[in-house]
This record gives C-alpha cells, sequence and structure tokens, in this order.
C-alpha cells in the first residue's frame, strides 16, 4: 500500500498545498513555495519604505545655503518669529548645529540683509516664538520644538499656507 504525503501551508493571503507518494519530491516543491511566498512578502515589505522616500524628496537638501532657503521658502513669510523659527530649524537640521544662541539667528537676519536687521530686538522675536511654541529656550540655547518643526515641515511642503 502506497502512502500519501500532504502539506498545507497558509501565510496571510497565500497558501499552498502539495499532495504526492514520493517524499523527495514532496520536499523539494515545498521549498521552492517557501522562496516564493517569501519574496512575495519581501515585495510587499518594501513597498511601505518606497513611499516615504517619496515624501523626503520635497524636504530641503542639506547642502542648501542659507540664502537658497530663505529665497526659496522663507521669503514669502511677514512675520519675524516665523522668519526665526525658520532660521533655528535651518541651522539645527540642515546645519547640523547643536548650541544655537541669539547671536546665530541674528547673523542669519544679517546674511540675507534682512531691512534694518541691526535694529531688531531678537530676544524679544524669539521668545514670540517660543510662546507660541516653536522654540525652546534652555541654558541659553535655542532648539526646536517638534510643532516647530511640523510647522516649518507644512510650510516647507505646502501642506499650509
Amino acid at each position: 500500500m502506497e502512502q500519501n504525503y500532504r502539506i498545507l501551508f497558509k501565510m496571510g493571503d497565500s497558501s499552498f498545498e502539495i499532495e504526492s507518494n514520493d517524499l523527495k519530491w514532496l520536499e523539494s516543491k515545498e521549498k521552492d513555495y517557501f522562496q516564493k511566498l517569501l519574496s512575495e512578502a519581501t515585495k510587499h515589505r518594501h513597498k511601505p519604505q518606497e513611499e516615504s522616500t517619496e515624501s523626503e524628496e520635497t524636504l530641503p537638501p542639506p547642502e542648501m545655503t542659507l540664502n537658497e532657503f530663505y529665497r526659496k521658502y522663507v521669503q514669502k513669510i511677514k512675520s519675524r518669529p516665523s522668519i526665526a523659527v525658520f532660521f533655528v530649524y535651518y541651522l539645527q537640521k540642515m546645519c547640523k548645529k547643536d548650541k544655537i544662541i541669539t547671536a546665530d539667528v541674528m547673523k542669519c537676519f544679517k546674511d540675507i540683509l534682512y531691512p534694518n536687521w541691526n535694529k531688531l530686538n531678537f530676544t524679544d522675536i524669539l521668545n514670540s516664538a517660543k510662546r507660541r511654541a516653536l522654540v525652546n529656550y534652555v541654558h541659553k540655547l535655542w532648539s526646536l520644538t517638534t510643532t516647530g518643526e511640523d510647522y516649518v515641515l507644512n510650510s516647507v511642503t505646502g501642506k499650509t499656507k
């Protein structure tokens, strides 16, 4: 009497069933089907990563100069505290500067030739952004909050006006 061997396997929406009386053939087919299932699972796993790289293309490139950054993203903004938030973003995220002091933000205004930059009260400007929870001031250093980062990125990607 011949013995039949049967394998039934299900993974997610995919499944396979193999039946034979030849055990070696059955095992070889089982390996083939496992490899096919794993390659399909790997294809599906990589799709969300590809989508996330598309959204990263809309972010400012890290090699962008301050003047390019200002002309492309900041020039349309009229509020000085909002402009200061963009400069803190530029210094922290694009220049990878750890310690941002008020003079660094003042230098950004100077570098873009903002009108009457030397007569502005930068502590007041940054404190106004701090009251809106866009920047933090800890140990005499300015840093971007999560809300501030979202504000800049939403403006840059065009999700808000």
